[in-house]
């Protein structure tokens, strides 16, 4: 097994995931994907109203493919079923590289209410 590593954040929205796994990204000079990017990316690019496992398959081979040349990868996921997580691990051992799933929960539940509820409101505003 090589020395790469993908690192798999997953967690409800808000609970901050994307600053960890950013965190991780500037630190490492990993490559970063963002299923919510890629999604968005999909909605708008090929004028889908619904995504539903698209994101994540287009991300399992982008992260394949940086893997595969030896470069670490973070994913920023919500990562809510047991089906996506044997995929992310199926790609760490197809690449023969090591894995870490890393789980991020917000303890505090008012303030993941509240970071929750200005994500929306930021979210609405940008339409």
């Amino acid at each position: 097994m090589n020395a790469t590593t993908l690192f798999i954040f997953s967690g409800l929205p808000a609970v901050g995931k994307s600053t960890l796994a950013k965190s991780v990204v500037k630190n490492s000079g990993a490559v970063y994907l963002r299923i919510d990017t890629l999604e968005q990316g999909l909605k708008d690019l090929c004028r889908i109203s619904v995504v539903e496992g698209e994101g994540y398959r287009l991300a399992y081979r982008m992260a394949s493919d940086n893997l595969k040349l030896n470069n670490n990868v973070v994913v920023d996921c919500c990562n809510p079923i047991e089906l996506t997580r044997k995929e992310w691990e199926d790609v760490a051992v197809k690449t023969d590289c090591r894995f870490v799933n890393i789980e991020v929960v917000c303890s505090d539940k008012a303030e993941h209410k509240q970071r929750a509820e200005i994500k929306t409101i930021k979210a609405l505003t940008v339409l």
